[in-house]
């Protein structure tokens, strides 16, 4: 099979697709050929250095395509079923991986939007809960035309929430309505949030941390929480405003989710998925030859949902 793979860390050029003999799933694992794979900022990341791995390295989460082999322990999925995966190296034509990684896929999705699952609504699902919003608050979404944006519009719509997102072009601003939510402003516009939310958001989903949190605590709520999805680099807290709300500022990361805790996110996820409350976007997809170059697109910005590369 074809699968792209970095000898070491470094620029888009360091990721080469070559030929790997796929291996046979073991007892509790499953093999998906694979036709769609998720791009997440996390890839170009580790790619970069800025986060441990071993080279050389698959990258990749996410993933989507058909059932094909699986082990003599495996109870969920069956050979032929359409699935989307959540588990690690995807970029690449099949992967063998854990059953616990794998996840049916509704007929009513293609497998573009599969591949466009497992990082952003787990992210996005898993800031909500850890926020413990109810139904009716305000929450606000900073960067929320992305991925993880656009799932928690979506998730947070489904849950009964009022969501604003910012978005920086009218383009953006445009899109976050379009996702459901009921107010969409640029980063900066926080005399406009404060208008929407008179008594201030429940919760703050922020994916530009290094940017805006001195100036989430303005608008957040007495008791409300600010979850730090994304940051370019460090920065300060106001600890008078903090303290003034009674507020909390928490981080999330993917490496932090245990089994239990992915096996309760996926299963939810799987009930919104097969009512049609959660439909991920596909932004624009690209060759697995492409994969350096979909990396970059991303982190340019200005991606209004999701970018997933066809082996």
């Amino acid at each position: 099979m074809r699968v792209v793979v970095a000898q070491q860390p470094g620029g888009p050029e360091v990721l080469q697709v070559v030929e790997r003999e796929l291996r046979a799933p073991g007892p509790h694992e499953v093999q998906v050929r694979l036709e769609a794979i998720g791009i997440n900022p996390i890839d170009r990341a580790i790619r970069e250095g800025r986060y441990p791995a071993s080279f050389p390295w698959v990258p990749g989460v996410d993933g989507a395509g058909e059932v094909t082999a699986i082990g003599s322990a495996v109870e969920r999925v069956k050979v032929g079923d359409r699935v989307y995966v959540s588990g690690g190296g995807t970029y690449a034509e099949a992967v063998t991986t854990a059953e616990e990684n794998v996840w049916p896929l509704p007929p009513s999705f293609s497998f573009e939007q599969g591949a466009a699952i497992g990082v952003p609504y787990v992210t996005a699902l898993r800031a909500l809960w850890r926020a413990q919003v109810a139904p009716g608050d305000w929450v606000l979404v900073h960067g929320a035309s992305g991925g993880v944006g656009t799932a928690a519009i979506q998730l947070g719509t489904a849950m009964g929430l009022r969501v604003a997102g910012t978005a920086s072009s009218d383009a953006g601003r445009s899109y976050v309505l379009g996702q459901g939510a009921v107010a969409a402003f640029g980063h900066e516009a926080y005399d406009a949030m404060r208008t929407l939310a008179q008594d201030g958001f429940a919760a703050i989903l922020e994916m530009r941390g290094t940017e805006n949190l001195a100036r989430d605590l303005e608008v957040v709520r007495r008791f409300g929480t600010v979850v730090v999805i994304g940051a370019s680099g460090p920065t300060s807290v106001p600890l008078g405003a903090l303290m003034a709300q009674s507020a909390a500022v928490v981080g999330i990361s993917g490496a932090t989710v245990d089994r239990a805790e992915r096996m309760r996110l996926h299963t939810a996820l799987g009930g919104l998925l097969r009512v049609g409350a959660i439909t991920p976007v596909v932004a624009a997809t690209y060759r697995l030859e492409e994969a350096g170059a979909a990396q970059e697109a991303l982190a340019r910005g200005g991606v209004l949902g999701k970018l997933v590369l066809i082996p």
